[in-house]
């Protein structure tokens, strides 16, 4: 990686729009987004925590621990391998996912 390059994980380089050759992002599809199945009770998390949410906000709003919720985040980051909220942020936005 070069000097002032912005570093992508691999799961976030596949689903980042590439220039056409206007320059303009090509569309993203579902599918190449998806590449790993989520539960429904998962996508909720996922929008959740990429709108901002706090363990304490997503235990409050799932019925569920602070701790219970920190570990649910820590599975979905790995499993998507995904390693910030801002990663989780944008896959939710490439996903269609509403987040706010």
């Amino acid at each position: 990686m070069q000097r002032g390059e912005t570093y992508l994980s691999p799961p976030l380089r596949a689903v980042m729009p590439q220039g056409g050759p206007d320059g303009a992002p090509d569309s993203v599809s579902f599918d190449a987004v998806s590449h790993v199945p989520l539960t429904r009770r998962e996508r909720e998390l996922l929008v959740l925590i990429a709108g901002g949410a706090t363990a304490r906000d997503v235990a409050a709003r799932l019925g569920i621990s602070p701790l219970t919720a920190r570990k649910h985040r820590e599975n979905l980051m790995r499993k998507l391998e995904l390693h910030s909220a801002a990663e989780l942020a944008t896959f939710a936005v490439r996903l269609g996912l509403p987040i706010g």
